[in-house]
């Protein structure tokens, strides 16, 4: 225990005892920027404060030099439960490093340390009738056993486990020693469950994963390294110990350890698509992390550190797996259930796979969980009772196209068999862009549908997909005939009003010609999201060189030069959003409002074309689809919005589309 010999003047006025034990707010306290307080190394709280922000640490900070913003400690939220201290500082796109964005809050605590209750592992034994354990991890890299056809019924033997247990990665172990300790009979763990190289039995367990780890009675998770070797710490092998208790003033107080969210956030299990469904769809996990173990099931969460306290990692709740998203009250909407589908599609998009061919069978248990809380068919990945909206999905920047096979190429695990149209055919960030499609400034997005009906050919059959309209299915597709067109995995079909792309320029935005730039203001008086985000997009231009629309998130250098390749392109009209008009008067009563640099009413409007030569009205927006064709048939390549005047303007031809 180190006790304090100095307090800088600031800490000197802090009477710590009113923050921990008082119910009256003593107020907030400036402590001053984090590089000012990192250099107070004599000063005790400030050293506190600088450890407990720093479990908190993200990818930019360098020593001595980010983070710059001011740090504050008081009650960033309402009063603890426990006596505790709350350090934190405001990130913003002023504060960040060059080229990042956006506003967030890093928030940590200081403990008042006490003796805790010393527990009898020998009591923790269940007892009644066994019951299913799971174990969620990362594969290693390395060979390791796993059951194949060749060696399944050596593995069924009694015994075989134990006699080849040096061949059995660490957390597998691990695993089978706690499963022992807690008086349990039944472990899951896939990699022996599932016959690896029997795609039949895989195929019927991946869709059976809802069930698997929604009825384990605990899933047991390894976050604490990059592979399996890392090991379940305090299993079998020690942890790491990192808090440095320090007096002050006859209190002792220590920097409180990294919660589950931050733990997790930065381990190779969060960045892994198969762990993703894993932890969705488990009714309680047990994480063993580096410097301690961490308990959630769907109405509390513990620590070690904080076994007392219930609802400190509240961030950890917000986000969609730990509010047990599927089961939120949706009231039956469509709308309200794709909000939840949404969240889980944002989740799990980013996740990475050693063979992209997993990208759907990855997320296959949750789309069962998905099916049966909302009674939701889908196709590919796409919920049919949402069709129209689910189609709209765009890549962040950053976002890639996973491999696809080539001409003529067998489908194997490095390539992808996702149609184009399917948000698993790509490996990044992916959003349903919640202004375009939702509401913006409380102006709230209505969609209607511009197709009459689409149908999709699967395993050599065409059958129309139930959007929930009463005649979708009376629509027939006359002239095509299912097994015609060699296509990759399943194809959309459908009728639809196209414009050649002769008919438009479509090119990098030019910023210094839109209405809103401003030659005598440095950046043109746009603000910084506008200008971020048309650099990832290419306008549409009319003939007269008038901006009439936006495909979001395509470069230049996605774009082929206009019949040069040989390729021919179409915009296809997917849909029609209709919404009051934004008015710069509505944007402060926003309610979530956003930050300053989000776009104003001018901004908004300005992003998708001229106001100068278009305006407003109620269906103006047009949700489109630019598509690339090959020989018969078609890719996605782009989605965006476009001026409906500006359709008018062209030549519209009416064509089958077949979409791979």
């Amino acid at each position: 225990m180190e006790k304090n010999l100095e307090l800088c003047d600031t800490c000197q006025e802090i009477k710590l005892e009113d923050y921990l034990f008082e119910a009256n707010y003593p107020g907030t306290v400036e402590l001053g920027p984090f590089q000012d307080v990192a250099k107070r190394n004599h000063c005790s709280l400030c050293r506190l404060v600088i450890q407990a922000l720093n479990n908190h640490s993200r990818q930019h900070w360098k020593s001595s030099i980010y983070p710059v913003e001011v740090c504050y400690l008081g009650r960033f939220n309402e009063k603890p439960n426990r006596p505790v201290l709350e350090v934190w500082f405001n990130s913003t796109s002023e504060t960040l490093p060059d080229g990042m964005w956006g506003y967030s809050t890093t928030l940590s605590q200081i403990l008042l340390l006490h003796q805790q209750p010393v527990h009898d592992a020998t009591k923790a034994r269940a007892s009644g009738c066994a019951q299913l354990v799971a174990l969620s991890y990362v594969w290693a890299s390395s060979p390791s056993l796993k059951s194949t056809k060749k060696n399944i019924h050596r593995l069924q033997e009694d015994g075989a486990v134990r006699e080849l247990w040096g061949e059995l990665p660490q957390a597998i172990k691990d695993a089978i020693e706690l499963t022992d300790a807690l008086g349990e009979t039944y472990l899951w763990v896939d990699a022996l469950c599932i016959i690896q190289d029997d795609n039949r039995s895989k195929a019927v367990y991946i869709a059976r994963m809802n069930q698997i780890y929604g009825n384990a009675h605990i899933t047991l998770v390894t976050l604490n390294g990059p592979s399996a070797e890392s090991a379940l710490l305090g299993v079998a092998h020690s942890r790491v110990l990192i808090q440095s208790p320090i007096e002050i003033n006859g209190l002792n107080l220590v920097p409180r350890l990294p919660q589950l969210s931050t733990v997790e956030q930065y381990s190779a299990w969060s960045c892994r698509a198969w762990t993703f469904q894993e932890g969705l769809l488990s009714r309680r996990c047990l994480y063993f992390a580096e410097h301690q173990v961490f308990w959630q099931c769907r109405t509390t969460y513990q620590s070690e550190d904080c076994p007392d306290d219930h609802d400190q990692d509240a961030s950890d709740f917000v986000r969609g797996r730990k509010t047990n998203a599927l089961q939120r009250d949706t009231q039956n909407d469509v709308r309200r259930q794709f909000d939840v589908y949404e969240s889980l599609v944002k989740q799990y998009s980013p996740r990475s796979l050693t063979f992209p061919t997993d990208s759907l069978s990855a997320f296959t248990g949750v789309l069962s969980a998905i099916a049966r809380s909302f009674s939701w068919n889908f196709v590919s990945a796409l919920p049919e009772p949402a069709f129209d909206l689910a189609l709209l999905w765009r890549p962040m920047f950053g976002a890639t196209m996973r491999p696809r096979p080539l001409s003529g190429q067998k489908a194997g695990p490095m390539v992808c068999t996702s149609p184009t149209w399917c948000w698993t055919a790509w490996h990044g960030d992916l959003f349903w862009d919640p202004w375009r499609l939702g509401s913006f400034a409380a102006r709230r997005v209505s969609l209607k549908t511009e197709v009459a009906s689409f149908w999709i050919q699967e395993f050599g059959r065409l059958r129309p997909i139930q959007r929930g309209r009463a005649h979708d299915s009376d629509v027939e597709i006359a002239g095509y005939k299912p097994g015609e067109h060699t296509t990759v995995g399943c194809t959309l079909v459908f009728e639809a009003k196209t414009i050649d792309t002769e008919a438009y320029d479509i090119s990098t935005p030019q910023l210094d010609q839109c209405a809103l730039w401003n030659s005598e203001i440095a950046g043109g008086g746009l603000s910084s999201y506008f200008r971020n985000n048309t650099s990832h997009s290419l306008w549409i231009y009319d003939v007269a060189s008038q901006h009439c629309g936006t495909f979001s998130s395509l470069e230049l250098d996605a774009w082929p030069k206009q019949r040069k390749d040989g390729s021919r392109h179409d915009i296809v009209l997917l849909s029609r959003s209709s919404q009051d008009e934004v008015t710069q008067a509505a944007i402060p009563h926003f309610e979530d409002h956003p930050p300053l640099e989000y776009p104003s009413a001018s901004e908004y409007y300005e992003e998708i074309f001229d106001t100068r030569y278009y305006r407003y009205k109620s269906d103006w927006a047009l949700n489109v689809m630019l598509v690339r064709w090959e020989n018969d048939s078609a890719e996605r390549v782009a989605v965006g919005q476009m001026h409906a005047d500006a359709w008018k303007e062209a030549l519209e031809k009416s064509k089958l589309i077949i979409l791979a």
